[in-house]
């Protein structure tokens, strides 16, 4: 979490504010570590009954594929008047590239790109999509930070906020 803030705290605001699931950290990490993402193996029947108490994951959730996803996410930043977007940068049959940029001056930071990265990435694969890799950047060549199930550390020095997302299927 951000200094001053603890992953309690934090964790109310991404539950009430952006009907976002996450967890503390475990033993002496419980209050400096927030955890996002595949939190133990789910299958459709337990994404559907969570789905059922929160229209907005539902929503998501239902799109028909990765294009539809997208503009889904459009019409929901719309609806909830966000200041950050996700901004198209390239679309292909199998890939996109796609940025988080702000509609004011305040920029979003690190730890709200990887949120975002994190929701985006679970929202893709319940659309069908497999073979998942996410690099950061918009480059190919980048290192992949999610690779499958495995999802790795990134490297200093690329952009938090710029996502290169390909699939297989």
């Amino acid at each position: 979490p951000p200094p001053g803030v603890t992953a309690k705290e934090m964790l109310a605001v991404l539950r009430t504010d952006y009907d976002v699931e996450a967890q503390g950290g475990q033993a002496h990490l419980a209050d400096r570590l927030i955890r996002i993402g595949h939190l133990g193996w789910a299958h459709e029947p337990e994404l559907r009954a969570i789905c059922a108490q929160r229209p907005g994951s539902a929503y998501a959730l239902a799109a028909a594929g990765p294009a539809d996803l997208l503009a889904r996410w459009a019409r929901l930043e719309r609806f909830v008047h966000s200041r950050h977007r996700l901004a198209v940068r390239e679309q292909g049959e199998r890939y996109f590239v796609i940025e988080h940029i702000s509609e004011t001056q305040e920029l979003p930071s690190a730890p709200e790109d990887a949120l975002v990265l994190g929701v985006m990435a679970a929202a893709l694969r319940a659309t069908g999509v497999v073979g998942l890799t996410v690099r950061l950047g918009s480059e190919r060549t980048a290192p992949a930070i999610i690779d499958g199930n495995v999802i790795s550390e990134p490297e200093s020095g690329w952009p938090t906020g710029c996502w290169r997302f390909d699939w297989s299927e």
